[in-house]
């Protein structure tokens, strides 16, 4: 089931999230199916965000992606992609997005004791 289509159809979005977090924490992102399940979430993300066509959509998409290694337990790999989300807010000058993005990062460093 490397796709997200399920028995019924199509799971949404967020259910498909959800069994992504949970696989690479369980079985890290190594693991192929782990990576095919990462790979899969990633393509729908992006047609989505070209279907929007809009450069604020692929800084929210990288947002939810680094968010997403994260809550995963891969907080290097989260940081470093939130961080590229922020330099992507300050090319497009997205303000609220940049602001957001800075908030996410120290509150997860926080919990590391580091902050930017």
């Amino acid at each position: 089931m490397g796709s997200f289509e399920n028995k019924k159809g199509q799971e949404s979005l967020d259910a498909f999230r959800t069994r992504v977090c949970a696989v690479l924490k369980e079985k890290g992102l190594e693991d192929p199916e782990a990576h095919q399940l990462l790979m899969d979430w990633t393509l729908a993300h992006e047609a989505r965000v070209e279907a929007t066509g809009t450069s604020r959509a692929a800084i929210e998409f990288n947002i939810e992606r680094g968010t997403l290694y994260i809550e995963a337990g891969f907080l290097g790999e989260g940081i470093d992609t939130l961080e590229s989300a922020l330099i992507q807010a300050e090319q497009e000058d997205q303000k609220d997005l940049q602001e957001e993005i800075v908030k996410k990062i120290n509150s997860y460093l926080e919990n590391q004791n580091f902050t930017i």
